[in-house]
């Protein structure tokens, strides 16, 4: 059965669904640098780091840096739910 957690940040209420095999990409995006971290639900760590684009590139190159990383990490580990830091 589904377990629903709760998370509580900067008063926004976030209500997520967890199937127990779930995997779950989280982003904390930056032209400079990106993080992310890989879990499985709900709190096995399976990959976690950045990409770094070279900050002497122009930003479009620097974009499609970051989107083929992201597009590697999507490919490699297949998560069911991705979350972006705003």
């Amino acid at each position: 059965m589904p377990k629903a957690l709760e998370y509580h940040a900067n008063e926004l209420k976030i209500q997520v669904i967890l199937i127990s095999m779930d995997i779950i990409l989280g982003i904390d995006p930056g032209t400079r640098i990106s993080g992310y971290g890989i879990i499985r639900a709900p709190r096995d760590p399976i990959d976690f780091g950045c990409i770094r684009p070279p900050p002497t590139l122009s930003l479009e190159y620097r974009y499609k840096i970051l989107f083929d990383g992201l597009e590697t990490l999507i490919e490699r580990h297949c998560p069911t739910a991705i979350a972006v830091e705003s």
